[in-house]
């Protein structure tokens, strides 16, 4: 039986946001691990994509980050 993925979470090196689930910081600019670390071991969640992500810099020139996509 596959379980459903209900909540998608994500985690990037060029944001801030707050924890889908109990709304703690996650600050992927400081430190993107503890963000991706955080919806593993806090929520259970499972790891469904990590890689780059290209977003416009002031310049409007491409800006590669990196982003997690984590499911519940």
């Amino acid at each position: 039986m596959v379980k459903e993925i209900k909540i998608i979470a994500r985690v990037s090196s060029n944001e801030s946001s707050r924890c889908s689930f109990c709304s703690h910081p996650i600050d992927g600019t400081l430190d993107f691990a503890a963000g991706v670390n955080h919806y593993l071991t806090a929520h259970g969640c499972k790891l469904l994509h990590l890689g780059q992500e290209d977003v416009p810099d002031d310049h409007h020139n491409p800006w590669a980050t990196t982003v997690a996509f984590l499911g519940a």
